[in-house]
């Protein structure tokens, strides 16, 4: 977890790892989730993407688990994360979204919404993010960019609480970063793990083939 200089001033941030999907892009109808596919040194897909946030600058890692939440909870269980159940997870994205931001609580400063199936992103990319935010201000939505395409995770500042818990559907958070386009930052990031999602069995094959994750 982060320590006390981690990051700057008092802007304790809360990473959210949405995990809670069903995986009908990989084919895996009811069955396991594919966050549990082997990625690297033994561990899973969602592990690794869990142990970035926990060495980062976040102070707290909540995981929102839904389809396959038992499996899911047993390979998480040595990590020191909150575990979130959402019912509603076939009701999309957003389900998860409030779910997690509604388990953090009114104290936090921030809220780093990260996808479970993204386990290459670097540690240091999601650092990057939260001292954007805590320069820019409680009203900023801060987002990493390379080659100018924007990519996950997206840190919102305390002021979009009540937004990111009025979300619906499966869109995430595109709307509300839509409706407050003059808070967004950008950042420009030297990591492809910031568009790396696992969605189709094509894309795990590529990505694990394409190394270790970068520091």
């Amino acid at each position: 977890m982060a320590t006390a200089d981690a990051h700057l001033g008092d802007t304790s941030i809360t990473g959210i790892v949405v995990a809670a999907g069903r995986s009908t892009r990989m084919g895996r109808g009811q069955g396991e989730s594919k966050l549990l596919l082997p990625w690297a040194d033994g561990r899973s897909i969602v592990e690794t993407t869990v142990e970035a946030l926990l060495a980062s600058a976040v102070d707290e890692v909540i995981v929102v688990i839904g389809h396959d939440r038992q499996r899911i909870a047993s390979r998480l269980e040595s990590y020191s994360v909150r575990l979130v159940n959402n019912d509603d997870y076939e009701a999309g994205l957003s389900a998860s979204i409030r779910c997690g931001v509604e388990a953090a609580g009114t104290t936090s400063r921030g809220f780093l919404i990260a996808l479970a199936d993204m386990p290459r992103i670097a540690p240091t990319t999601i650092d990057v993010l939260c001292n954007r935010l805590a320069h820019a201000g409680p009203d900023a939505i801060v987002v990493p960019v390379m080659d100018g395409r924007r990519g996950h995770p997206v840190v919102f500042g305390q002021d979009h609480r009540a937004g990111l818990l009025t979300l619906s559907g499966d869109k995430g958070a595109r709307g509300l970063m839509e409706a407050n386009t003059e808070n967004v930052f950008e950042v420009a990031v030297n990591d492809s793990g910031i568009f790396a999602d696992v969605d189709t069995p094509q894309a795990y094959e590529a990505l694990r083939d394409a190394g270790p994750t970068p520091p």
